[in-house]
């Protein structure tokens, strides 16, 4: 193998490498991935592992599941002790 050969191998390899690292990443158990399109929601990843995008056109967002709220509507709750007696 020539000199040339070998630089245009370890190029190949390198740039190879550089777009795997850009279009592979990891989702933990306490995470959701939102993955966006051009700025259009295309998936939401929920289960943990590794996952894959398309690199330099799509970008992720990662929240943490554990900080997400529920917010609940007020109730109006009667006591049982205030109920009305009709004899």
């Amino acid at each position: 193998m020539n000199q040339r050969t070998l630089t245009v191998f370890i190029v190949f390899c390198l740039s190879l490498l550089f777009l795997a690292s850009a279009s592979l990443f990891t989702v933990y158990q306490t995470e959701k991935v939102l993955v966006f399109q051009f700025d259009e929601h295309k998936r939401t990843i929920e289960s943990p592992g590794l996952h894959w995008k398309l690199p330099f056109i799509q970008r992720i967002v990662k929240y943490d599941r554990r900080l997400q709220g529920d917010t609940l509507l007020p109730l109006e709750v009667t006591a049982g002790d205030q109920k009305k007696n009709y004899y």
